[in-house]
């Protein structure tokens, strides 16, 4: 493009820009889903998964070479012998990797759209939180990655935000139970 190089200040603030927008959409859809799901009940919690996995799919066109490419990759990746009851054979460690995420993920997303069911979006929205805060620690526990001061700053945040809204639940479940 021929112009200034990207300051690292320019491109933190462009990071948590999509961040903060992408949050901004994600409280919006929350919330519309929280009506749906409680107009419509089971119905829109299914039809909620199937769109969210079915509209996506023709963006994958656009990715066609590099999903071509890293099919290879899995494919060469190390063998690793399956002995159950209805399969004994043997399958690339990549691709039994991304089973088990793929499998994973429905479960999570399954019981995302449940909890939005049964629950306020605010409530999911920090559940979310929580579950993309204990996979940081993963990856810094797991893959020795490293824990900043901006680590440190989410760190008290998730649980300052968590500890306020658990708070703030607290004394109307006391109230509640005090008239009954």
């Amino acid at each position: 493009m021929g112009g200034k190089p990207v300051s690292a200040v320019g491109t933190w603030l462009t990071g948590v820009g999509l961040v903060l927008f992408s949050v901004v959409v994600a409280s919006g859809m929350g919330i519309y889903q929280e009506v749906l799901f409680k107009t419509f009940g089971q119905q829109a919690i299914d039809e909620g998964i199937f769109y969210s996995h079915a509209l996506p799919l023709p963006g994958f066109l656009f990715l066609a070479n590099d999903l071509r490419h890293h099919m290879k990759i899995y494919s060469s990746s190390d063998p690793v012998k399956i002995n159950l009851e209805f399969v004994d054979d043997t399958i690339p460690v990549m691709w039994l990797l991304l089973m088990a995420n793929v499998v994973t993920m429905y479960g999570c997303t399954s019981s995302v759209f449940s909890l939005i069911a049964a629950s306020s979006s605010l409530t999911v929205t920090l559940v979310v939180t929580l579950r993309k805060f204990v996979s940081l620690l993963l990856s810094v526990f797991l893959f020795q990655n490293t824990f900043t001061f901006f680590h440190w700053v989410g760190t008290i945040l998730v649980f300052g935000g968590t500890v306020m809204y658990t708070e703030m639940r607290l004394p109307k479940a006391k109230i509640k139970e005090k008239e009954a």
